[in-house]
């Protein structure tokens, strides 16, 4: 039975990290900012703790951050970090000058350009339905906890319920989808290497954290590009950060909401064509399940068709193809597939087969991509 139980947390972000109850939980020492927190949470967990090494509780199985709303963590950081801004709904109207410029539309809400204060572009994202408020919750929590030049930085938020807010910063190039698909202007194969490396490397540096994430829906509209077309890793509504020690996410499919634990989840929705058939047949992401969907990224890219597209069928024929002496050398863009570039695309090719393999365990780490690229 659940009451309303008080938690003293230090100021340490161990409740983001999701650190386990049986980790490096440790008594009060000098100048340690403690702040105090209600949840409702099951009534046996009452505890104090800060950031240094020392005596243990053990309780078997759970993690601080299974006993507290996503939503209540995102008003812990808002209170505790002063890098994000706490924006109120006029504040919002005024910077996008009453949403007057809409930037594009996702499943979980609609992007705005804005302006602030200082004249800086921003982007601002109003997630449509207020059942959205865990999603927002999500996106905010994991935005805090990756600080890397190739993820779209968080400016602030907005926690209105009825219609949250998160301002990010302003990616003048849009994203990869659109230039790739859409635009006028050939994207160069120099220019196409680079921005897979930074999503490699950000993509690694998230893996090896000491919770993972893994972002779940990794594809080109997801890839923004600033003014000098450097990659900015964004939308991680559905991402999921994975406890320490658990390489697996298991995705409960017996009800519409799930049983959420160290190693459960539910709701995650990926995007076809760049969703790891692993979770397609048992529900279950790792960060193997991002290698996947950059394997088909790379694809993408050097062939400049989309794998959402089921005549074309380009992810099977690309893994027939590459299977065969000949290679892929049919499918390459025909705009960047002249011969100075063919080797380097076929090393690309073979990175992205790598990636796509069906089981798991041959794939690489997110890592040694980066390294390989």
């Amino acid at each position: 039975m659940a009451i309303t139980s008080t938690i003293y947390i230090g100021f340490n972000k161990f409740l983001l990290c999701g650190v386990s109850l049986s980790d490096h939980i440790v008594p009060h020492q000098k100048e340690q900012k403690l702040i105090l927190l209600e949840f409702h949470i099951p009534s046996q967990i009452s505890i104090l703790f800060s950031n240094t090494m020392g005596d243990k509780i053990d309780l078997p199985e759970n993690t601080l951050k299974d006993y507290i709303p996503d939503v209540d963590k995102v008003k812990w950081i808002l209170d505790n970090n002063d890098n994000i801004t706490y924006f109120t709904e006029d504040d919002i109207k005024r910077i996008t000058n009453n949403y007057s410029i809409k930037l594009g539309k996702g499943a979980y809400g609609e992007v705005y350009k804005g302006v602030l204060g200082d004249n800086r572009l921003v982007a601002v994202k109003k997630f449509i339905r207020a059942n959205k408020l865990d999603e927002f919750a999500k996106e905010v929590i994991v935005h805090t906890q990756v600080n890397h030049k190739n993820v779209v930085r968080l400016v602030g938020c907005c926690k209105n319920e009825n219609a949250p807010v998160i301002v990010f910063e302003y990616a003048a190039n849009g994203n990869l989808s659109d230039r790739l698909y859409c635009g006028d202007t050939l994207i160069s194969l120099g220019t196409r290497w680079s921005i897979v490396i930074e999503c490699a490397e950000a993509l690694g540096c998230k893996h090896s954290m000491y919770n993972p994430i893994v972002h779940c829906d990794f594809k080109p509209s997801n890839i923004l590009l600033d003014e000098n077309f450097h990659a900015k890793i964004s939308d991680f509504g559905i991402s999921r950060i994975l406890s320490t020690g658990n390489t697996n996410l298991t995705i409960n499919v017996r009800g519409s909401r799930g049983v959420v634990n160290t190693n459960h989840t539910s709701n995650v929705r990926g995007s076809m064509g760049y969703m790891d058939p692993t979770f397609r047949k048992e529900g279950r992401f790792t960060p193997k399940s991002d290698v996947y969907s950059f394997g088909v990224v790379l694809v993408a890219l050097i062939t400049k068709t989309k794998p959402t597209d089921m005549e074309k069928n380009v992810i099977r024929r690309f893994i027939q193809a590459s299977a065969k002496r000949k290679g892929a050398k049919e499918l390459f863009d025909v705009g960047i597939a002249n011969g100075s570039n063919m080797k380097i695309l076929e090393g690309i090719g073979k990175i992205a087969k790598d990636c796509m393999e069906e089981n798991i365990d041959k794939r690489p780490e997110m890592n040694d991509v980066a390294a390989r690229l």
